[in-house]
């Protein structure tokens, strides 16, 4: 749209004038005749003239590519290496000489704090208004030993018109309590203007500070907001099953198996090379895959492990005799009985197809374009995959919450593999019936185990969390759908609208 004077010429379009004021220029509150940059930190007299002529001045210009250029370091690099901002500075001036402008750290920390900073703020706020959100909290400490609580929301952006799931803020915490943490989390929310009754819920960590019954901070929290839910780190819940299972149940020498092997080759190149040449010997010039360390910072990384272990096991029972003569090695030793001793064998095949199950599952909580509706689903599916195999097939799965361990089976099959083995070795006569016994109730036993903390480490609302698959793609697209009322009332929808929901439910079908 443009506006015209009595002489008929035409004066600038309100469309271009937003577009050359719209990044930097703010209000002064309580003086309506200045205009603030807030790029350059200065004020202005808010005349038309005034803020075309300043949006020219060379100022203002070098303040604005130094901005962009600030809004690149800061999300690309670190503004702390100092070699970064000031090399991009002179590289830039150097082949655009006519765009010539100063950035260092200190005016870049300066910018990010004054400039970008309350602007993303602002937008983050403006973009969650008063919707319902939920919140990931962690707490850590940084290197100067301080301790801080990191904030993560999830919302719909109305401006992208999807779930977004951003970093929010990051608080300091005088002493890691429960206490200290809600206050943490209430000063933050108000920092956004959030309200705490929009708040749907709550991830975290299996930290008893977190998630303890009566003084956690999801049970502080819930005395406020009665609805707010409570969803425990799964994946991390996986992998201290599996952790636990396998100390409590298999024996010592596996785990120093699986960990030393890689430590052996990761300390040695001459190693490494001697192992691919006895491999390619063995498998006509291929070369092997690399042997995986199994750590608990890298959930499930157990899994790679073991597969990587039985994939190549001929060839590094080799590899580990010829080591044991060559080096005269106390490890190459110990690890050519583990590999001569086929009960171990045995073992590892018994929990490769257990932790193919369990790992699919880890990767679906983890990926980013998974169906969150369906995610409380597969983790009960695989509680109860793991418990068919070790209990009668009179037990009701779907009350698997009550107490199994009196319909188990005297003695389960165990996966092919495992039974197939066990075959081979009987037949050889490699184990005796004391052995097999001993080996079959402690694979039995793991399963026990790991179906027990699987059981425990379920989140408190999964019967809510297996409800929201009425809100899938695959149930919105079906010509019967399940009825939402139940979901309403758990999240406290007010009985009129609750109302409305059940006049249209005939209309589309819900059953």
């Amino acid at each position: 749209m443009c506006l015209c004077n009595n002489n008929g010429k035409k004066i600038l379009c309100l469309k271009y004038l937003f577009k050359i004021f719209c990044n930097w220029l703010q209000v002064v509150e309580f003086d309506p005749e200045k205009a603030y940059c807030k790029i350059c930190c200065s004020k202005i007299r808010a005349r038309k003239v005034d803020l075309l002529n300043y949006s020219n001045t060379a100022k203002h210009l070098t303040s604005i590519k130094a901005a962009a250029m600030t809004l690149f370091v800061s999300t690309h690099s670190a503004i702390l290496t100092i070699d970064t901002i000031d090399h991009l500075g002179e590289l830039c001036n150097y082949h655009f000489p006519e765009n010539y402008f100063k950035l260092h750290r200190t005016k870049c920390t300066a910018i990010i704090t004054n400039v970008l900073a309350p602007f993303f703020f602002t937008e983050l706020k403006n973009d969650i208004g008063f919707s319902k959100y939920s919140l990931l909290i962690d707490e850590s400490t940084d290197i100067s030993v301080s301790k801080y609580l990191g904030i993560g929301i999830i919302y719909f952006s109305k401006l992208l018109n999807k779930i977004v799931t951003t970093f929010l803020i990051l608080e300091e915490l005088t002493e890691c309590t429960a206490i200290a943490i809600v206050d943490a989390v209430k000063n933050s929310l108000k920092k956004f203007d959030l309200k705490l009754n929009n708040l749907i819920g709550i991830g975290s960590d299996n930290a008893s500070v977190m998630v303890g019954v009566n003084s956690g901070v999801h049970a502080i929290l819930k005395k406020d907001n009665p609805h707010l839910i409570l969803i425990r780190c799964v994946c991390h819940s996986l992998q201290l099953a599996t952790s636990h299972a396998c100390s409590e149940t298999i024996p010592r020498h596996l785990d120093y198996l699986i960990s030393e092997i890689y430590n052996w080759f990761s300390k040695s190149t001459l190693r490494q090379q001697a192992y691919k040449n006895i491999y390619q010997c063995l498998n006509e010039n291929h070369d092997p895959l690399k042997i995986v360390q199994a750590c608990n910072t890298r959930w499930l990384s157990i899994e790679s492990a073991v597969v990587r272990i039985i994939d190549q096991w001929y060839e590094l029972k080799v590899h580990f005799q010829v080591s044991q003569t060559k080096d005269k090695c106390y490890s190459a030793e110990m690890l050519y009985s583990l590999y001569n001793d086929e009960h171990n064998w045995a073992y590892l095949l018994f929990f490769r197809p257990l932790l193919e199950e369990i790992q699919p599952v880890n990767k679906l909580l983890e990926s980013e374009y998974a169906d969150l509706t369906k995610l409380g689903k597969e983790l009960l599916s695989l509680t109860t995959l793991l418990g068919k195999i070790i209990v009668l097939p009179s037990f009701n799965f779907k009350e698997i919450l009550r107490d199994f361990t009196s319909y188990l089976i005297p003695k389960p099959y165990l996966e092919f593999c495992f039974e197939n083995k066990i075959k081979e070795l009987k037949k050889s006569n490699k184990i005796s019936v004391d052995q097999e016994n001993i080996l079959r109730q402690r694979c039995k036993n793991f399963l026990i185990v790991i179906v027990k903390q699987l059981l425990q480490r379920l989140p408190d609302n999964i019967q809510i969390l297996e409800e929201i698959e009425v809100f899938s793609p695959q149930n919105a697209l079906s010509q019967v759908k399940d009825n939402i009322i139940p979901i309403c009332k758990h999240f406290g929808i007010e009985n009129l609208i609750i109302e409305k929901i059940k006049k249209m439910q005939y209309n589309f079908g819900l059953k």
